[in-house]
């Protein structure tokens, strides 16, 4: 068994875990510390600040996620209500509501018009802007108003999206910006913490594990188990012949012959020997193969960082017959 510390991997869970204790334990520091004064000072001193500027940024990133919906959102409506506009207009070109002439104010054929794909703002901006230059041309040439929805009010929506698009930009720039700030605050507070980490590490080296866990979990270090693997050695024989079969592939996984697959495996060296290493404790199986052979198995329990060694034996494909 190894003990390691187990650090977290977001850097700002690893900063905050340790705080906390560093922040409980803050009234006994200067009688009775883990840590060096100079370590204290610096993280009592900016600490502060990074809390502050992780606070201001998860505002910022929310504000930036609403601005985004919320743009979205105008981006639909304005795209929804420009294609209605023209898709009832052209309709009213069949019906005799306006003239089929009049198609060309809003850039379509007059013999096979088709409505414009909006996908983009780019998009967006073309047809509302054909929508609102071309139907005032057209009004004042003597045709129809058009009534639902009128230019108008495409130019409303068309407003909206464009205003909270610029709120948009605002918000993720406000977001860019707090993140660079806490960068900056984290490169200056995660160095004192690791080093708060490696403090708590070595002065508890010597400890047994549940002290050193107690001790270390006051200041958010906390030290796990890490299972080595098991090392199993086989050797693969002739079944006639006692003879090391060079190249035989080994397996330890499920039963082959039951349909397991899968399981770490590695071939035989000169002297049929193979060296494997495994994570897995309990029943399980050694699997053997070569070309010319029968497979073979042999069931065995593995006791978790006690090797083993193993033999198994192959016979000989019988020659066809005739």
């Amino acid at each position: 068994m190894a003990i390691v510390i187990d650090r977290p991997v977001s850097d700002n869970h690893l900063i905050d875990a340790l705080l906390a204790g560093f922040t409980k334990n803050n009234s006994v520091l200067p009688a009775n510390s883990d840590y060096d004064a100079e370590t204290i000072v610096l993280l009592n001193d900016n600490y502060p600040l990074f809390s502050e500027n992780n606070d201001t940024l998860i505002e910022a990133e929310a504000e930036q996620a609403a601005g985004v919906d919320l743009a979205k959102a105008a981006f639909t409506a304005a795209s929804d209500i420009a294609t209605s506009f023209l898709k009832i207009f052209k309709e009213g070109t069949t019906t005799g509501a306006f003239a089929n002439s009049e198609l060309v104010y809003f850039r379509m054929s007059r013999t096979k018009p088709v409505l414009p794909i909006i996908q983009s703002e780019a998009d967006l901006n073309r047809v509302c802007g054909y929508i609102a230059t071309g139907d005032a041309a057209r009004v004042l040439a003597g045709g129809n108003p058009m009534l639902l929805p009128t230019a108008a009010q495409v130019a409303a929506k068309f407003l909206s999206f464009t205003l909270k698009t610029a709120n948009k930009a605002l918000l993720i720039e406000a977001a860019d910006t707090a993140r660079g700030t806490l960068d900056t605050q984290r490169g200056i507070v995660l160095p004192l913490v690791l080093d708060m980490w490696d403090q708590t590490e070595f002065k508890g080296r010597k400890l047994s594990r549940p002290t050193m866990r107690v001790r270390s979990g006051t200041w958010g270090c906390i030290y796990k188990t890490i299972k080595e693997p098991t090392a199993i050695t086989v050797q693969v024989l002739d079944a006639l012949t006692n003879a090391p079969i060079i190249g035989a592939t080994v397996r330890i996984g499920k039963s082959k012959l039951a349909g397991g697959k899968g399981g770490v495996k590695a071939q035989a060296d000169a002297h049929g020997n193979v060296e494997l290493e495994t994570d897995t404790v309990g029943a399980t199986f050694i699997n053997a193969e070569m070309i010319a052979y029968n497979d073979n198995e042999l069931a065995i329990i593995i006791v978790s960082e006690i090797p083993g060694s193993y033999i198994i034996r192959l016979t000989k494909t019988p020659p066809p017959i005739g």
